[in-house]
């Protein structure tokens, strides 16, 4: 359903079908205004996406039991950089920076230094799940 491009575009793409032929049933868009949005969609943005088009597909496909008709929708969606920025990376690298302090603690302050060790991997450890539940 998603597909992921590195260069921050995302396609979501959605399929409306069943199992009846052409002869049966086929999909097709309405002429005026196929696919219409609440007031204001284009000005409102999810944080880490804004919304750059959309684009509509009536297609045929061919099976030995038939010919089906299908729609297809996409939506192209563009991933706002700063937001990741300021949700991961800097976030990470302050834990990075705070971990390099177990290099001034005194080599004989085990526990002190092992907390600090185990705070910062726990951390790390949270921000990344926390970015597998928020990324669709």
């Amino acid at each position: 359903m998603f597909r992921y491009n590195y260069n921050l575009l995302i396609t979501c793409k959605t399929w409306v079908y069943d199992g009846y032929t052409e002869d049966d049933i086929k999909y097709d868009w309405f002429a005026n205004d196929p696919v219409s949005f609440n007031d204001g969609i284009s000005t409102i943005q999810i944080p880490q996406f804004k919304y750059k088009k959309l684009s509509r597909k009536v297609a045929t496909h061919q099976l030995s039991t038939g010919n089906y008709s299908y729609v297809q929708l996409s939506i192209y969606l563009e991933r706002n950089i700063a937001v990741f920025l300021v949700q991961v990376y800097l976030p990470a690298g302050l834990i990075v920076t705070i971990s390099w302090v177990t290099f001034w603690v005194k080599r004989n302050a085990v526990p002190a230094r092992a907390s600090i060790g185990v705070t910062a991997v726990l951390t790390m450890m949270t921000l990344t799940a926390g970015g597998v539940l928020r990324d669709p």
